[in-house]
């Protein structure tokens, strides 16, 4: 089915600010819209989402390796005080 142009530019608006979200840092997932679009902008929406998850994936990895990173630094701190 044909969509009107004020939906075309509503879902516009909100990939829009959902890249603002984005660059703002906020990662959290969107709902799933009412109706998947099958044109460009639908096309548009999904590689947001995989974007998304991916970024948010990177930065819990960025995370993990820092928490490790911290305990390693820790225990090297740990080993140095006991030779001396």
């Amino acid at each position: 089915a044909a969509r009107r142009p004020t939906e075309a530019i509503a879902a516009l608006r909100q990939v829009t600010a959902r890249a603002e979200r984005i660059s703002r840092g906020d990662l959290r997932p969107e709902g799933e819209p009412d109706e998947p679009r099958a044109d460009e902008l639908g096309v548009l929406q999904r590689a947001f989402d995989a974007m998304q998850a991916s970024l948010a994936g990177l930065i819990g990895q960025v995370q993990r390796s820092g928490t490790q990173v911290h305990g390693a630094a820790a225990q090297l701190a740990t080993t140095a005080r006991q030779q001396q």
